[in-house]
């Protein structure tokens, strides 16, 4: 049965097509990477053109309007020095045979000339801010540049200059989409690597941890392999591995590899590096701090693990990746991800397939479809109800359900809060002699 999964699994040998397709994918989220500080530019510019369109009367009624798009014009260039840093990374780590050269050096200039032009008075600073599929494995060796040096955007910021100039290669230009995906990666570093999210990532990711800490006693989990798919930015398998496990996280948008391929391996130091996470949006904000409030990441040393740990990032697709290794993994810890499969049957039975007699899989999330509302994207939505007989079809024991109330990336002081009741189970490959 394993060996027909398999087959109908299994990606076909990537063509010539394949890989300028993944190439044009790559270079076009590197120049979503260089297009930020314009996005936070015309950001702040509309907001300016708005305040400016209404009455002087109504102007007199905000008298400290133009603080607060000071405020915002630090925060995006602080953010955009941060996101600057995935630029040169994506180069040195991922294969600078994947960008274009001449696209390169675009990306390059922009790092000193992104400015957005504005026929708009300009808006003077007068504030200071608050402050292909691969594994890498997560050590102090890692050659690539970075720096644990706090970003300091206290100087004077104009909305007038040169803008980053977009390729001509309509393939290559990001989307409004692309930039989405950047922010909830912003985001996502709240989530998973400052104070802030602690509360959020013990709601997620903690009872999975539980189960991990009831099962095995930390005298063997050296030997026990967990596989954390669509990991993000790596604090769960990060957190595994500090308990002692082998610990592998997987993830498949270099939206979230390559920060975390900074993250793990280039910062060494505690709040050493500053972000702004919630001023792309002025909807549902209480008080004109919440929006402008910095968080500091990361909120521990990612260097801070037991000598000796096992614990390594792989790119790529879940089941292209995993789907040809059989009895591999003592535990598979899936939050939020079953949801991401174009079809979550080949996701029950890649987990099953991959994971030892005996393994247990271990689930928290909701069932809000990745791929539902994008044409020409094939997506199969089941309910819980479908997804449980397959679990158990597949040959699975059901040994804990229920349901758990968890936030996905919330900003505690807004206005609007989305909170999932989220499926929790454990289910078990049985062992030889049961099945």
């Amino acid at each position: 049965m394993a060996e027909q999964r398999r087959s109908d699994a299994q990606a076909h040998e990537p063509t010539a097509a394949d890989i300028e397709e993944e190439r044009i994918s790559f270079q076009k989220i590197v120049n979503t990477f260089a297009l930020y500080r314009q996005y936070g530019y015309t950001m702040v510019r509309r907001l300016q053109t708005q305040y400016e369109r209404i009455s002087e009367r109504h102007r007199e009624l905000l008298p400290n309007y133009r603080l607060k798009l000071s405020g915002l014009l630090n925060a995006v260039e602080c953010n955009a020095q941060f996101v600057n840093q995935f630029i040169v990374d994506a180069a040195s780590v991922f294969g600078p045979e994947d960008a274009n050269v001449e696209e390169e050096n675009q990306i390059e200039e922009a790092d000193s000339k992104q400015h957005l032009s504005s026929s708009s008075a300009s808006l003077e600073s007068n504030t200071k801010t608050e402050e292909p599929t691969d594994t890498h494995r997560v050590d102090d060796q890692h050659p690539h540049p970075c720096s644990d040096q706090k970003h300091d955007s206290s100087s004077h910021h104009s909305l007038d200059g040169d803008a980053f100039r977009l390729p001509q290669d309509d393939r290559l230009q990001p989307t409004a989409s692309d930039m989405s995906k950047l922010k909830s990666t912003i985001r996502q570093f709240v989530r998973d690597w400052s104070a802030e999210g602690a509360k959020e990532r013990e709601l997620c990711y903690g009872p999975l941890v539980e189960v991990l800490t009831k099962t095995y006693p930390p005298e063997i989990r050296r030997n026990i392999r967990v596989l954390s798919p669509g990991s993000g930015l790596g604090r769960l398998p990060w957190e595994v591995a500090k308990l002692g496990f082998s610990s592998q996280g997987n993830e498949f948008s270099f939206f979230m590899l390559i920060p975390s391929n900074i993250l793990l391996n280039c910062i060494s130091e505690p709040h050493s590096h500053k972000i702004y996470p919630y001023i792309h949006s002025s909807s549902n904000i209480m008080e004109v701090q919440d929006q402008l409030r910095p968080v500091t990441i990361p909120d521990v040393s990612p260097r801070d693990l037991p000598p000796g740990s096992d614990f390594s990032m792989c790119g790529g697709e879940f089941v292209e990746v995993y789907g040809a290794q059989l009895s591999a993994w003592d535990c598979v810890l899936t939050p939020f991800f079953i949801d991401t499969a174009h079809n979550v049957i080949t996701y029950v039975e890649t987990i099953y397939d991959t994971l030892k007699p005996g393994g247990i899989w271990v689930n928290q999330g909701p069932l809000l479809y990745h791929y539902e509302d994008m044409s020409g994207e094939p997506s199969l939505e089941l309910s819980y109800e479908e997804i449980r007989h397959i679990i158990l079809k597949t040959g699975f024991s059901m040994v804990e359900e229920q349901r758990r109330s968890c936030p996905y990336t919330s900003d505690g002081r807004s206005m609007f809060q989305v909170v999932y009741e989220c499926i929790f189970f454990v289910a078990v490959k049985p062992r030889v002699s049961e099945a």
